[in-house]
């Protein structure tokens, strides 16, 4: 399920540490318009809703690994760590 809006900016503060002041200014849009977005008050327009969406891929999207993912990226580099130190071993000691 795609994320809405609200919950887009909502996401984008925590990962950014902007202030609401910032990410309007960084959206093209006035304090008061991204906090009616915010609170529920108004929906962003299209264009709007695309400059969201690029925002919240920029900073949110970008940046969030998938947990999972990581935890296979980690278990196959000790894999290969301890693979390559079997073989170095062994060239070593059999010269």
């Amino acid at each position: 399920m795609e994320k809405d809006a609200i919950d887009k900016l909502k996401e984008i503060l925590a990962s950014s540490g902007w202030s609401q002041e910032r990410l309007a200014y960084n959206l093209g849009v006035s304090f008061s318009t991204l906090n009616n977005w915010i609170n529920g008050k108004a929906k962003p327009r299209l264009k709007a809703a695309k400059t969201i969406d690029n925002a919240y891929l920029d900073i949110v999207g970008r940046t969030k690994i998938d947990r999972k993912l990581l935890e296979v990226a980690k278990n196959l580099l000790s894999l290969f760590i301890a693979e390559s130190m079997v073989t170095a071993s062994t060239v070593i000691n059999h010269g």
